[in-house]
């Protein structure tokens, strides 16, 4: 498909933004770190010790993540390592825990699979889908967001859904297109990153056209209204 002349344009501002970005985010976020340090050190609180050990904690993992991003950026690699799938949902849930806070119904029918994947990128790729999910069941009257995982042969699939209202039928082929937003505040660049990062891996991202499979797949009471599958046919396990 031929790119209109403003989506290049986009494109070329976003090329040409992001080192900077990147620069004035990492100077601003080591700012924020040196005070948390300085305050873990001055303070003799233990509860405001734990608050400042969790802030650099989190500042480190965001620096990890545009350490990641400008890497591929710029080199336009993904650095494997093995990794347990488990383990990742795991930190992705904790990254979570204050959204699915509250009247939220978290779903989870998952097994376990190893696999090669760059940890940090692969992370942000169940964050994306699963705040996304998140929102979309803040206005329901059924708020269950869900993740089920399944190793088949020589390939693993993921599936992330929600019983948010659904996207219509006419926004599906643009779901992956740059700055296409259903978001008031959007900036539609979240599914596109998302699926930047599964095609760098070589893997397949989609949504599927009828969630009702997935809901009688898993066997769900839940009805399920979106549902996105990550088809891992590089670097499972076996």
């Amino acid at each position: 498909m031929k790119m209109k002349k403003n989506d290049m344009a986009k494109l070329l501002g976003t090329g040409i933004m992001v080192p900077s970005i990147i620069h004035d985010i990492r100077g601003y976020l080591s700012v924020i770190k040196a005070h948390a340090q300085i305050g873990l050190k001055e303070t003799s609180e233990e509860k405001a010790k734990e608050r400042f050990v969790k802030i650099i904690s989190k500042l480190e993992s965001i620096e990890e993540l545009i350490e990641v991003f400008r890497k591929f950026y710029r080199e336009g690699k993904v650095v494997r390592t093995e990794i347990d799938f488990y383990s990742i949902l795991d930190e992705v849930l904790s990254v979570l825990s204050q959204k699915l806070k509250g009247s939220i119904n978290l779903v989870k029918d998952v097994e376990n699979f190893k696999l090669r994947a760059n940890k940090i990128m692969f992370r942000q790729v169940l964050v994306n889908l699963l705040s996304n999910a998140i929102e979309a069941v803040a206005s329901s009257d059924e708020k269950t967001v869900g993740i089920a995982s399944r190793k088949i042969g020589k390939k693993a699939y993921i599936w992330i859904f929600d019983t948010g209202c659904g996207i219509p039928r006419r926004y599906k082929s643009k779901l992956f297109s740059h700055s296409f937003t259903t978001k008031k505040d959007g900036t539609g660049l979240g599914l596109i990153i998302t699926k930047n990062m599964v095609d760098a891996h070589g893997w397949k991202i989609k949504i599927i056209e009828n969630p009702g499979v997935i809901q009688r797949k898993l066997n769900l009471n839940s009805n399920i209204k979106t549902a996105f599958e990550i088809e891992i046919s590089d670097g499972v396990a076996l």
